[in-house]
């Protein structure tokens, strides 16, 4: 998912999977969580959504993002 959210670049190397419904996107460390949570994470809501979310994925979540390298 692009602009607005960016959510993929976002959420590059987590893997999403709803506890709620069969719903499971993405690759590397796992974030579970119920299906609005993990809604409002892909939106950009990520304060609200990570007291609800669980997994090893959590911890990339709260670090800073990197940097895009720019071409010249």
């Amino acid at each position: 998912m692009g602009w607005p959210f960016h959510a993929q670049r976002r959420l590059r190397g987590i893997r999403l999977t709803a506890t709620d419904a069969e719903l499971a996107v993405g690759s590397g460390a796992p974030v579970e969580g119920r299906l609005g949570d993990l809604l409002l994470l892909v939106t950009g809501r990520t304060e609200a959504a990570l007291p609800h979310l669980s997994g090893p994925g959590i911890s990339l979540l709260n670090s800073p993002p990197i940097p895009r390298k720019c071409s010249s």
